[in-house]
């Protein structure tokens, strides 16, 4: 099949996420094309170039194509997407484009469906965009606010008119009231090959001290992070014992961390790689005691299931995270809650002294993660979607 995919994620320019790994399975079966929005705030980031590389060498078969080359935000992106994707639509109607993926999208994904010809449609509901909006530092208040609900009209508008709608957890599909007959979970996954053992001399350790606790950290620095806690902790227990934080990531900023760290003492004890590889990541991984989930409580925390839960638990780490309502529905006994300073401190001295302790919680999350949380296990679910709708098409 020729589809095609309209993603409010620029795969070139972003952290690996779900988009990337929908993109790169599908292509393997069909001919892809993905219409982007042009993020110029993220090509604008320190991190963009090495994010490009990263896309470069995973998806030379996918053709990537941007709504506009102009220099517009996101939303205003949206807003226009009709008029600015009418040049795309001519050169996608050659091609013949049998089905569209609608990755989280506000209106460019059923725009171009109807400029197309009511060509079918799958909307992803991979994140709560409309609280994104809200929270976003790129916005002004009042016009975040505004955003925030325009976007949350026009989601619900695309949810109605796609075929099928597909979202990493019920909570998030119950928000936006998406009906039972349309709704398929496909929660987030870790690449099957995370799995596969790692060699020694492939490991890199950045301890200063091997006495170190190490407790790794990938991802964004976005505005649903919060390391406060986190760096509180720390400079509380490197008195008690030899600690360290290992921050893999640097999208959305790392100066803000590096003074929070030199006011409370703690830059000595803070190892911050910025952006690397997705597939290095377990290079690094593979060194640290735990992996931390330091979400900021907001729709966008409440209703997500973070990647980095899997990469974590691929390398048989034991996990500490905030508390995260779908982490606490499917991994309730294998992760550890922090709620405060004084709970994270204890959680991490825990893990600490009870290396038993670390293990059995590494190594049960890790059967759980190979048993039903690899991409190869889930996307299959998303080609039952595109076949049944080609089937349901032919009769």
């Amino acid at each position: 099949m020729k589809i095609l995919i309209t993603s409010i994620v620029d795969p070139a320019s972003s952290a690996h996420s779900r988009m990337h790994e929908f993109a790169k399975y599908l292509s393997r079966r069909h001919d892809v094309t993905i219409l982007s929005i042009n993020d110029s705030w993220k090509r604008g980031q320190k991190s963009s170039s090495a994010y490009r590389d990263d896309w470069n060498r995973s998806a030379a078969n996918i053709r990537l194509k941007y709504l506009t080359e102009d220099n517009l935000t996101l939303i205003r992106q949206e807003m226009s997407s009709k008029s600015l994707a009418k040049k795309s639509v001519k050169e996608f109607e050659e091609d013949g484009i049998d089905l569209i993926l609608d990755y989280n999208t506000i209106r460019m994904g059923q725009n171009v469906a109807a400029l197309l010809g009511g060509i079918p449609r799958i909307y992803d509901l991979a994140d709560d965009l409309v609280d994104m909006i809200r929270i976003s530092p790129q916005l002004s208040p009042i016009t975040a606010r505004i955003g925030a609900l325009v976007s949350r009209h026009f989601i619900k508008s695309s949810i109605k008119k796609a075929y099928m709608v597909t979202g990493t957890t019920d909570a998030l599909l119950n928000e936006y009231r998406v009906p039972e007959t349309k709704r398929r979970i496909l929660p987030n996954g870790v690449p099957a090959d995370f799995l596969e053992p790692i060699q020694p001399s492939e490991i890199i350790d950045p301890r200063k001290d091997k006495s170190e606790f190490l407790i790794g950290y990938v991802g964004v620095l976005r505005e649903w992070v919060d390391f406060s806690t986190v760096f509180k902790s720390v400079a509380e227990l490197k008195d008690e014992f030899p600690i360290r934080l290992l921050i893999i990531g640097e999208e959305g900023g790392k100066n803000d961390l590096v003074m929070e760290a030199r006011q409370l003492g703690i830059e000595s004890s803070l190892t911050m790689t910025g952006t690397i590889a997705h597939e290095e990541i377990r290079n690094y991984l593979s060194a640290c005691d735990a992996g931390i989930i330091p979400f900021v409580t907001t729709k966008t925390s409440e209703y997500a299931f973070p990647l980095k839960l899997m990469e974590y638990f691929s390398i048989g780490l034991p996990v500490i995270s905030t508390r995260i309502r779908e982490i606490e529905e499917r991994f309730a006994s294998e992760v550890l809650f922090y709620e405060s300073t004084t709970s994270l401190k204890k959680i991490i001295a825990f893990l600490r002294d009870s290396p038993e302790e670390r293990m059995k919680r590494g190594k049960e999350g890790r059967e759980k993660i190979r048993n039903g949380y690899t991409w190869e296990k889930l996307l299959p679910k998303l080609d039952d979607l595109i076949y049944s709708l080609e089937n349901q098409r032919k009769v």
